[in-house]
């Protein structure tokens, strides 16, 4: 009984979080779609909403967060640094990456890259045009919120 009660607890928190991660997310996509730019106030505003839904999962736990969030950083940066993505993603997906976890950032990630070569590739863009990313981070977020949940969550 008490046990039921807890995962019911944990898995109401971390809806809460996909939620408002979620939609934070759609904003953050729809400007960086119109404009290539990503607002850094919304991408504290995550970060923020993160922290503060993960805040009671444990030193263990937030450990593990705080590992994803410098893990993914570090693969965008390198994407960065070698002209392939805007400092905004960088920021953006270090921020989702704290979000899903250690385990999801590599689902958010692997999501995202598909997406985005895909839409890439289908509207005809040469090898120098730039494409906004942050949509297809929300969405790798959302796959990854989503496969967590189905198999019970976790870090």
């Amino acid at each position: 009984m008490v046990m039921h009660m807890q995962v019911e607890l944990y898995m109401g928190e971390q809806l809460d979080l996909m939620a408002s991660v979620i939609g934070i997310g759609l904003l953050i996509s729809v400007i960086d779609a119109r404009s290539y730019r990503i607002p850094d106030f919304l991408v504290f505003l995550t970060g923020c909403v993160s922290v503060l839904f993960t805040w009671t999962e444990g030193w263990g736990l937030l450990r593990f967060r705080i590992f994803a969030a410098l893990t993914g950083g570090l693969v965008l940066l390198f994407l960065h640094l070698r002209k392939g993505l805007g400092l905004g993603d960088v920021k953006y997906g270090t921020v989702l990456s704290y979000a899903v976890g250690l385990y999801g950032t590599w689902i958010m990630l692997a999501v995202a890259s598909l997406t985005g070569m895909v839409w890439y590739f289908m509207r005809g863009r040469s090898p120098l045009q730039k494409i906004p990313f942050a949509p297809f981070l929300t969405l790798g977020a959302l796959v990854t919120f989503l496969w967590k949940g189905m198999e019970g969550g976790g870090s």
